[in-house]
């Protein structure tokens, strides 16, 4: 069983500073809750996929303006290829503050990634 989580470094709701929300992770400075992750902590953070293998880190993030939440996150492969991965595909592990998707390193190498808006 997991110990309770300590409270009193959650993040802002709705603008407001919240000492209750339980924090369980860290992203570099950023503390995270299961309800909540800062984009900005999940930026440059490393991604595995389910076998262990490094698949990049996190290059941005995507907002649907029209509901507010995050589309897709934007996997930077190999310093090279940039992948749009849905953000409910993202496994988040709070215990241990990994990233995890279930795509072979396989088909990520044959396939071409997105291409750079100029």
């Amino acid at each position: 069983m997991h110990d309770k989580p300590k409270t009193g470094g959650g993040g802002p709701t709705n603008g407001v500073h919240n000492p209750d929300l339980p924090v369980i992770g860290d992203f570099g400075h950023m503390t995270w809750s299961k309800d909540s992750i800062p984009t900005a902590g999940l930026c440059k953070h490393h991604v595995c996929n389910v076998q262990g293998e490094s698949l990049g880190v996190i290059k941005d993030v995507v907002i649907d303006a029209r509901y507010g939440v995050v589309a897709y996150a934007i996997l930077l492969y190999q310093d090279a290829k940039t992948f749009a991965i849905p953000f409910d595909a993202l496994v988040f592990d709070h215990d241990r503050g990994l990233i995890t998707v279930d795509i072979a390193v396989e088909v990520l190498d044959r396939t071409p990634g997105m291409q750079d808006e100029a």
